[in-house]
């Protein structure tokens, strides 16, 4: 059974669809099902498959049972273009918002949370991770809105 799938590495044609799991224990695993030949996620998981190839958002490639999924929510990410109009709308650009930070933050709080945004969503690191192209654009639109929001609030 896992050998057949284990040839997922050389199969040319094969669809990622970002998912946020919730397990039978509470746990929670982001990442991606790998499917494998032509459908789409629903047709995957309501297949005779007991596993699923699944990658998770560390770069590790695991299976997961079908009798441990609780709950599967798609992870649908906005479009880089899309990020940078809303960037562009200063009205609805919440500097705050975006480093994650009450209004009332200090100096130190605002440094902090920039440093670890800018950590979380570098797109040397998301390269790293081997994750699709639209992740990596995704990453450098939010990295740009990170730094205009640390920009805006004079640090």
């Amino acid at each position: 059974m896992f050998d057949r799938m284990a040839s997922v590495n050389n199969d040319s044609n094969r669809t990622r669809v970002a998912v946020k799991l919730t397990l039978d224990d509470g746990s929670m695993l982001s990442g991606e099902f790998v499917i494998t030949g032509h459908g789409d996620l629903q047709s995957y998981l309501n297949g005779d498959r007991t596993f699923y190839l699944f990658e998770s958002a560390q770069g590790g490639l695991c299976y997961v049972s079908k009798d441990t999924i609780r709950r599967i929510d798609p992870v649908v990410m906005k479009a880089a273009d899309q990020l940078d109009r809303a960037m562009v709308r200063a009205e609805r650009f919440d500097p705050f918002q975006v480093l994650g930070i009450d209004r009332n933050a200090d100096r130190e709080a605002v440094r902090a949370a920039y440093h670890e945004r800018v950590k979380a969503y570098h797109p040397d690191r998301i390269s790293a991770l081997s994750l699709p192209p639209e992740m990596v654009d995704y990453s450098a639109a939010m990295l740009s809105r990170i730094n205009a929001a640390y920009e805006q609030l004079g640090h």
